[in-house]
C-alpha cells in the first residue's frame, strides 16, 4: 500500500518554477499548486479583503482556500455571482502587478460536479501600477455585466447594446455595472430555444455581431483581451487589460468562428472571399456534403452558416470510447487546417469562449485581423484530453510529439497503459483517471499539464486557448458520464514568449 500511495505524491516544485495554477473546485474551493509563498499570501489577503474567506487547508500538494457560500454553484445567489466576479477582477490584476500574467483557462475535469476551471499563470515583468483588468459577464438570459471597468468601457457597452436596455445597476463604489436588455440576444443560447436545441441562425448572429462589435469597441478604448474564466461551468467571464503601452486607441477587426455541436459551422465579420475559402475546406475535408449555406446580416456584420447533413461527430464517431478519440482527432486536424487558412487571409486565433447552456454546443472562436501570414512560418497544432485517461496531440512535429510523450512519461508517475505516434498524430492512454478522477487523480494530473505547458514556451509556442470542441461528447446512451474535456490549441513558429525564457521542469531524476 505505501508504494502505491506513494505513486500519487507530487514532487516538489522548483524554488525557481516560474508556473503555477489556480483551480476552481466544487461550489466554493480554490486549490492552488505550484504557488510560492508570497503567491499564496496574495490571493488570501485578495479574499479576506474582497470577498470572503471561510477557512484554508495546506498538504504537500496544494493549498486549499474555502470561501463563504456557495459562488461557484450554477444557482448560486445573485449577491454571490456579482461578488465573485468582482474579485476575480481585481485577483488577476493584483497578480498581474506582481509580475505573474494569466496565460490559459482550461477545463482538465470532465464532472460537472468537479473542478470547473484551471487557470494557470506565467512568471512575466510585473505590470505597472495603471494597469486596468475588467470582467465582461452574460449572465442569466438576459444581462451583461462589467466589474471593475472604466466609464468608457461601460460607455462603450451601452452603446453597442443600443436604446434596448431596460435598466442598470451599480453598487456603492460604482466599480460593478449591469445592464438587462430584451431577450432577442438569447445570451447563453438560453433556455429559450429548449435543453436539446441550438440557437437559430438570426438568433446566433446577433450575438456574435455584438461580440464582434464589442471586442472593437474595447479595443479603441485601449483595453484587449486578457483571458477566460469559467467560474459555474455556464458561460464564460470576459476578461479585458488595459497598460501604459496599450495607450493609444486602435482600430481593429474581429470576427466569429462558431462549430455548432450539432450540424453547422457559422462564420461571422468576414469577407465573401474568406467564406468561400472556408467551404473549400469543409467539401475537402469532412466527410459529408453541405445540406445548405445560409445568410443574415445583422448590424452591418454578415453572417454565413454552413450547415452539413449526417453530421459526423454526432452520428458515427462519439458512440464508443476508442471511435471517440479518434473523432477528435478528425476533427481537430480539420480544425487545424481552418486556422491555418486565417492565416493567409490575415486573422489570427484570439481566443475561444463558452457563451452557451446547451450542452452540445462548443465554444466561439474570436479571431483578431494581423498581417497575412505564410503558412509555413505559423502552424497551429492541438493537444486534447479525451475520455477519462486518453491524450491525443494532432498536427505537431515528430519533435514536439516526442518531447511531449517523453514528458508526459516522466511526470504521469502512474504510467501509460499504450501510446501510438505517427505522421502529425500521436495517442497516449495513461493508467488512472487524471481527467475523471477523484483529488490525488486531478492534482496529479494538474501537475502534469502545468510541465507540458512550460515545455511549449520553451520551445517557443504560444498556447492560443483550450477550447471546448463539440465532438469529445460521448453518447449518454452507451455511457453513464459524459466524456468531456478540453482542447488546447497551440501555434508553433512565433518565437519565445515576449515576457522571458521560462526555466524547464525539473525532472523526477534530479529532485
Amino acid at each position: 500500500m505505501g508504494a502505491q500511495a506513494s505513486r500519487y505524491r507530487l514532487p516538489p516544485t522548483s524554488p525557481n518554477y516560474q508556473l503555477f495554477s489556480i483551480s476552481i473546485s466544487s461550489s466554493n474551493k480554490i486549490r492552488v499548486i505550484d504557488a510560492d509563498l508570497d503567491v499564496v499570501n496574495v490571493i488570501r489577503e485578495n479574499l479576506t479583503k474582497n470577498y470572503g474567506l471561510e477557512g484554508e487547508s495546506i498538504s504537500s500538494a496544494e493549498t486549499l482556500f474555502k470561501l463563504q457560500g456557495h459562488p461557484f454553484r450554477t444557482l448560486s445567489a445573485y449577491e454571490e455571482n456579482l461578488s465573485v466576479r468582482y474579485f476575480f477582477a481585481l485577483l488577476l490584476e493584483e497578480l498581474c502587478k506582481k509580475g505573474w500574467r494569466l496565460c490559459l483557462d482550461s477545463n482538465l475535469k470532465q464532472s460537472v460536479t468537479g473542478i470547473r476551471s484551471t487557470l494557470f499563470f506565467a512568471k512575466a515583468v510585473p505590470a505597472s501600477s495603471e494597469t486596468r483588468i475588467f470582467c465582461l459577464s452574460f449572465s442569466s438570459t438576459n444581462r451583461i455585466q462589467i466589474f471593475n471597468g472604466t466609464n468608457r468601457a461601460i460607455r462603450a457597452l451601452r452603446e453597442c447594446v443600443g436604446g434596448k436596455h431596460l435598466n442598470k445597476k451599480e453598487n456603492d463604489s460604482g466599480r460593478i455595472f449591469e445592464i438587462s436588455i430584451q431577450n432577442e440576444y438569447a445570451f447563453g443560447f438560453m433556455y429559450a430555444v429548449g435543453a436539446n436545441e441550438s440557437p437559430k441562425l438570426h438568433d446566433a448572429a446577433k450575438v456574435n455581431a455584438l461580440l464582434a462589435e464589442l471586442f472593437e469597441r474595447f479595443s479603441e478604448c485601449g483595453f484587449k483581451h486578457y483571458g477566460t474564466v469559467n467560474l459555474k461551468g455556464t458561460t464564460d467571464c470576459i476578461f479585458f487589460i488595459k497598460e501604459e503601452i496599450f495607450q493609444s486607441e486602435v482600430q481593429e477587426k474581429f470576427g466569429i468562428i462558431t462549430v455548432n455541436g450539432n450540424d453547422c459551422i457559422r462564420i461571422a465579420n468576414f469577407s465573401s472571399r474568406f467564406v468561400d475559402s472556408i467551404s473549400r475546406i469543409v467539401h475537402k475535408r469532412w466527410p459529408h456534403k453541405f445540406s445548405e449555406r445560409r445568410q443574415c446580416r445583422v448590424k452591418q456584420i454578415d453572417c454565413v452558416e454552413l450547415k452539413l447533413c449526417d453530421y459526423t461527430a454526432k452520428n458515427k464517431y462519439l458512440m464508443d470510447k476508442e471511435a471517440a478519440a479518434t473523432g477528435m482527432t478528425l476533427n481537430s486536424s480539420f480544425l487545424c487546417e481552418v486556422l491555418q487558412e486565417c492565416l493567409s487571409h490575415g486573422f489570427t486565433l484570439l481566443t475561444s469562449l463558452d457563451m452557451s447552456r446547451v450542452t452540445q454546443d462548443s465554444n466561439i472562436l474570436v479571431l483578431k485581423d494581423s498581417l497575412p501570414t505564410n503558412n509555413n512560418a505559423v502552424q497551429y497544432f492541438t493537444i486534447g484530453m479525451a475520455l477519462s485517461n486518453y491524450i491525443s496531440i494532432t498536427g505537431a512535429e515528430r519533435i514536439v510529439q516526442d518531447a511531449i510523450m517523453d514528458l508526459i512519461k516522466e511526470t504521469w508517475s502512474l504510467g501509460l497503459r499504450g501510446s501510438m505516434a505517427k505522421d502529425k498524430e500521436c495517442k497516449l492512454v495513461l493508467k488512472g483517471r487524471p481527467w475523471n478522477g477523484k483529488n490525488r487523480y486531478t492534482c496529479l494530473g494538474r501537475f502534469m499539464m502545468s510541465r507540458v505547458l512550460n515545455d511549449l514556451r520553451c520551445r517557443g509556442c504560444t498556447i492560443v486557448c483550450s477550447a471546448d470542441l463539440p465532438w469529445q461528447w460521448v453518447s449518454a446512451q452507451r455511457d453513464s458520464e459524459l466524456w468531456k474535456s478540453h482542447t488546447w490549441i497551440v501555434m508553433r513558429g512565433t518565437g519565445p514568449p515576449s515576457y522571458g525564457f521560462v526555466q524547464a521542469p525539473p525532472s523526477y531524476e534530479t529532485l
